[in-house]
């Protein structure tokens, strides 16, 4: 798994950066350009997570109502909420799902930034090991005698026990000359006591001198520390070449007088990126909430929204190197115009979509109380055929002689 990772995700990287950089041979404008690069190819995960979010967030006053509803019966609250996102055709977690795609960019471009020996400048794994053995070999060499006196002093002091039980058991007549011998195998451990006292002080002088290379080494920088070394100090990159390492491309990771390849701390200038990068995080954020023009929800969310992703910048601002935060504020700064155009164009076409739903809605509502009106019309005159059929017909009765005698009476 870690080698499909390291073929399609950071070597491409590796690759685009390197070719950056040989074209600006600027390592800050590399960064800025991969940076506008990334912007780009993401732009299509930004549609659809800007549409997927704008959508939810057309959704919160129902799902308000359906709290209101359903706020004690959880399961149904869910049922109800799960068939208005399908109704509405809206995702769930479509917001949310895009928005994660940036994260292993940025993850393949910390290793590939925090690895420049292997990455950027393509030194085979064999040659760095050369190259880290070459920085390291005096703490190396004096930590080998330190080693070889500690174990020398570890003998003498067996032979002293040996010598030292010898003469416990010895005869009288014999104890002299086991007293010698515990008396010799003293004086060799005190001098491998002496030889270990100097290695000890050797070591911590060497250890002192390389400090920083000695630092790098245990927290996993030693690559950016060399390809500083190699830029920086000729004496060293002449030293790597007499090693039958040639060739190699020196990396001027200075920009504005910034070493992108250091890591920052409070005690150096470089503490502005991560303090850079917390605040343009923090100001993306407040601006995209504003150009929603939708209110946002209140409460602990609302501060988590705020504080989440400005935290984790800084956080990582001081973890990793200064380039990684460089990247970050250029993605945070063409960020704020790409979630005001992208927030204006998603709104006007979902009012769109809603206007087209809205009139949908009432054709299909006045077409239904129409068939209603047709469906009742139709029941009353069924209504009114039926009663005319069931309604008794009159008979007249035939006049008697004496009506018949009136009415011709009338007549005259």
């Amino acid at each position: 798994m870690g080698q499909i990772w390291d073929f399609l995700i950071v070597q491409p990287i590796a690759f685009l950066l390197r070719g950056l950089y040989g074209f600006v041979h600027n390592y800050g404008v590399a960064i800025l350009l991969f940076a506008v690069a990334a912007k780009l190819v993401l732009l299509f995960f930004s549609f659809k997570g800007k549409r997927g979010m704008l959508q939810q967030q057309r959704l919160q006053p129902k799902i308000a109502e359906l709290q209101k509803k359903y706020g004690k019966d959880k399961q149904k609250m869910q049922q109800e909420q799960a068939n208005l996102y399908q109704k509405e055709g809206v995702s769930m977690f479509g917001g949310c799902i895009w928005a994660l795609i940036p994260f292993p960019l940025i993850i393949a471009l910390y290793g590939a930034v925090r690895q420049p020996l292997t990455y950027i400048m393509q030194i085979p794994p064999s040659d760095v090991t050369v190259i880290s053995e070459t920085l390291l070999a005096p703490v190396t060499s004096a930590q080998t005698l330190l080693d070889a006196a500690g174990a020398e002093a570890t003998i003498a002091s067996g032979e002293l026990k040996t010598a030292q039980d010898t003469l416990a058991a010895a005869a009288e007549n014999a104890k002299d000359a086991a007293q010698l011998e515990v008396d010799a195998a003293q004086r060799k451990l005190d001098a491998a006591n002496a030889k270990k006292t100097e290695a000890q002080a050797t070591l911590d002088q060497v250890s002192a001198d390389n400090k920083v290379a000695v630092e790098a080494g245990r927290n996993g920088t030693l690559e950016l520390y060399i390809a500083n070394k190699l830029t920086a100090d000729e004496d060293f990159y002449r030293e790597i070449e007499g090693k039958g390492i040639t060739g190699l491309q020196k990396i001027n990771f200075n920009f504005l007088g910034l070493n992108l390849a250091a890591i920052p701390s409070f005690n150096s200038v470089l503490l502005l990126i991560p303090i850079l990068s917390a605040l343009t995080s923090f100001l993306s954020v407040w601006l995209t909430q504003k150009f929603s023009g939708r209110p946002a929800a209140g409460g602990s969310s609302m501060l988590m929204m705020y504080l989440l992703g400005p935290g984790i910048s800084l956080w990582l601002g001081f973890s990793w190197p200064a380039a990684i935060g460089l990247y970050w504020i250029i993605q945070n700064v063409l960020g704020i115009p790409q979630e005001y155009y992208l927030t204006k164009f998603f709104n006007k076409k979902l009012d769109e979509e809603d206007a087209r739903k809205a009139a949908l809605e009432e054709r299909r509502k006045a077409a239904e109380a129409a068939q209603k009106e047709e469906d009742r019309q139709r029941r009353a005159e069924r209504i009114a055929e039926q009663n005319q059929k069931r309604k008794p017909k009159r008979y007249k009765l035939k006049p008697t002689a004496a009506q018949e005698a009136e009415e011709s009476d009338g007549e005259e």
